[in-house]
């Protein structure tokens, strides 16, 4: 179970909460001045070693609305902490609230410094923590808490003013545009609760003359109210503020906003403490009081939380990272077993195929390799189409010339180095009319041999009926008259046509 501890310091001293399970418990109260100081230290003794939060109810509060050139980065760090030095120069707790950027001119960026006027009110707590090396995470204000009660009461209006009650006094706090803009504690009446309504009238109507000087609002402007009050006092509360000029009131029960953050226990009466108890210790992202030194163990502590948290998941994710690879590992392993129980199956049946076999005529490895010769003679043949189609195209154009005989060759058509090739060898022959006239047969063969040139990738007249040398005289004797004038060619086809 998570717990801290929350200290509320008001005009009358420190008084010290013990949150456990969503609840407040009362540990210690520790009075102004030395005495509460020691007994406030011999307590951070025996307390237990968790996280402080410092939640400071005082009138020594200051406010400081100002402008600066819009930068950013390490610049406007600096130039805001030049500031917060010149405003507030004699304390260490100080904070600034972006308030957004102008909408004319520059559009410098509007800025909030705020800080506690009176150190001394907090100097001696802070001390005895930081000496017993306490984990202080914040240094927090009911007016730095005002985001989160905005948060819980949704106005529908730009500005107005939020009042609460407390033994400290009465809060009255100025918001514009969802941001703090202005807060003061004035002091508490005598008397009940359900008694301040005189009191509460006549301070907000002090905080409404500043506002107006400030010319934050207009001397017209009906300004909204919202005071936080339990259900018992609405009634007498609202019989001393409704006629107020200039201040439109609204009645909110303080009951149901504590139970909205968490509070379980019913609240008695309009004391709203346990509210902005309870919004210090749920907020985490509020600008806070506290200077870095007071922060330091707190800031170890969660480097050392950070680290541990790391080193968990650090530790989860490789206990992950190898129960993955085990359970990979563990599933490979079975397909593996699963695999070499297939291999020793198929194995079993292809030995017993091959017992069932009759006897092959030869070697296995004999057979394959001629299967594999067989294979790549398929593959990088010609088949004989290729040259008998352009053979035939030729033939049709010249009707005269009648094949004789023709033989093909495919050469090595199994052989992974030279290119595949067909060749075709081919005997023609002329009409017998033809040897009548040798030179005119020969012209027509040789019409032929260029009509089929451009069809294959290689011709070549191989034989002539004739002999056509120039220094010989073409004639034809008797017995040459009554044969076919015959040639022959040879024709080569590759894989590569021209």
């Amino acid at each position: 179970m998570l717990t801290r501890y929350l200290h509320y310091l008001d005009q009358e001293g420190l008084t010290s909460y013990r949150s456990a399970g969503g609840r407040l418990a009362f540990v210690a109260r520790h009075a102004t001045g030395a005495e509460g100081v020691a007994t406030f230290s011999q307590w951070l003794q025996t307390a237990d070693k968790t996280t402080h939060t410092l939640l400071a109810n005082l009138a020594d509060e200051g406010f400081q609305n100002d402008s600066i050139p819009y930068v950013a980065g390490s610049d406007r760090k600096a130039l805001i902490t030049r500031k917060l030095a010149q405003q507030f120069h004699a304390s260490p707790y100080v904070t600034s609230l972006s308030l957004g950027r102008e909408r004319e001119g520059r559009r410098d960026e509007r800025i909030l410094y705020t800080g506690i006027t009176r150190p001394g009110a907090l100097d001696p707590w802070l001390t005895e923590l930081q000496g017993r090396e306490a984990a202080l995470n914040a240094l927090y204000t009911p007016a730095l808490l005002t985001q989160a009660l905005l948060g819980l009461l949704r106005p529908e209006v730009p500005q107005g003013l939020i009042v609460s009650f407390c033994r400290a006094g009465i809060r009255q706090t100025y918001f514009e545009q969802g941001s703090l803009r202005f807060s003061r504690l004035s002091p508490a009446p005598e008397g009940d609760f359900s008694s301040w309504g005189e009191a509460c009238l006549r301070e907000t109507q002090k905080t409404l003359q500043y506002l107006s000087g400030q010319r934050w609002i207009t001397r017209n402007t009906r300004l909204p109210v919202w005071l936080l009050l339990a259900r018992q006092d609405f009634a007498p509360l609202l019989a001393a503020v409704e006629q107020a000029a200039q201040l439109e009131f609204h009645l909110v029960n303080l009951n149901t906003l504590c139970q909205a953050i968490g509070h379980r226990e019913q609240l008695t009466n309009s004391d709203s403490q346990p509210l902005l108890m309870r919004l210090a210790l749920r907020e985490s992202r509020a600008p806070q009081l506290a200077p870095e030194a007071s922060r330091r163990i707190h800031r170890f502590r969660q480097a050392r939380q950070l680290i541990f948290a790391l080193g968990v998941l650090a530790g989860l994710a490789l206990g992950l990272s190898a129960l993955k690879h085990y359970m990979d590992g563990r599933e490979l392993q079975q397909q593996r077993s699963q695999l070499l129980a297939e291999i020793q199956s198929e194995n079993l049946r292809y030995q017993q195929l091959l017992a069932s076999l009759p006897a092959q005529p030869a070697p296995l490895d004999s057979l394959r390799s001629v299967v594999e010769a067989e294979a790549r003679l398929h593959t990088r043949a010609i088949p004989p189409q290729a040259a008998l189609l352009p053979l035939s195209k030729s033939l049709e154009r010249f009707p005269d010339i009648e094949l004789l005989q023709l033989e093909w060759d495919a050469g090595d058509a199994a052989s992974t180095t030279s290119p595949a090739r067909l060749v075709l060898n081919i005997s023609a022959a002329l009409p017998v009319a033809a040897a009548s006239d040798p030179r005119t047969a020969l012209q027509r063969i040789q019409a032929f041999f260029a009509d089929l040139r451009p069809r294959v990738n290689e011709l070549v007249l191989q034989e002539q009926p004739f002999d056509a040398e120039s220094d010989k005289t073409l004639r034809s004797d008797a017995e040459t008259l009554r044969k076919r004038p015959e040639f022959k060619l040879r024709l080569a086809i590759s894989k590569e046509r021209p």
